[in-house]
């Protein structure tokens, strides 16, 4: 267990040093997230219409073909019912050019539906170009700006996330788990530190009996409630100055 809270200890000390290089960044790594989503989601949409332009495009040309087609033989039909010569022939040619003109006037409605889409379309296109263009930019100003700052602190930065996995791969999977918990729930402290009689962590006053106990033994002991909630405090060694890492309990009990 000594070695575990060891590894663990350092871990912390790794973690709050990378924590305080994010902190120097601001919301610069947020902002930038941010925008490289807000850019792929307009650069799709406009991917999605200039598609529908051209689908729109070629569905409007042929309407227009179907159009001159039956515009075509429609002109044959006339044409013909002068030359007919029973009423049989009459009546299959009069069909023919009903047919003909029923099909003209729901292409051209068709055509005008695809030329609404189309012009719908190339508008929403100029106003997406615009877009992305304006946040490629925003975006390139706060990337240069996070390199900036990123820059300045690349050494210390590689070195703690070098030291991380050095540490990362000698504890258990589920005891990083339950560290990793620790710290997203607890505003990244997973490990504290203990002097004298409080936790350096939160500050909550050690009974005098538990003071004893982190003096003389390494082992679990039930701790006070902190914001409603109880945990354990895990030794690092038999010091004055020792190591407690904090789990979720059930409020006001000891597990």
């Amino acid at each position: 267990m000594e070695e575990t809270l060891h590894l663990l200890y350092k871990l912390q000390k790794v973690d709050s040093g990378l924590d305080e290089l994010n902190e120097m960044k601001g919301n610069l790594p947020e902002a930038v997230n941010t925008l490289r989503t807000e850019l792929d989601s307009v650069t799709q949409a406009l991917a999605t219409q200039e598609q529908l332009m051209t689908d729109s495009i070629k569905a409007r040309e042929k309407a227009d073909l179907d159009i001159h087609d039956f515009s075509d033989k429609l002109e044959r039909y006339k044409k013909q019912q002068y030359e007919v010569r029973s009423n049989k022939e009459y009546d299959a040619i009069t069909k023919e050019i009903d047919f003909a003109q029923q099909s003209i006037v729901e292409l051209e409605k068709q055509f005008i539906i695809f030329e609404n889409a189309m012009s719908a379309a190339k508008t929403e296109i100029e106003t997406l170009k615009v877009k992305i263009e304006e946040t490629q930019k925003i975006l390139e100003e706060k990337e240069t700006e996070l390199a900036a700052v990123s820059k300045e602190n690349e050494d210390e930065e590689l070195q703690l996330r070098h030291e991380r996995e050095k540490i990362v791969v000698r504890l258990k999977k589920e005891t990083l788990a339950r560290y990793d918990r620790i710290r997203t729930a607890r505003d990244g402290k997973a490990v504290v530190v203990v002097r004298k009689i409080s936790c350096g962590g939160y500050h909550n006053r050690i009974p005098p009996q538990r003071r004893l106990e982190l003096r003389t033994s390494v082992k679990m002991s039930p701790a006070n409630i902190v914001d409603g909630l109880s945990y354990r405090p895990m030794l690092l060694k038999p010091t004055h100055d020792c190591t407690g890492i904090y789990r979720r309990g059930i409020p006001g009990k000891s597990r």
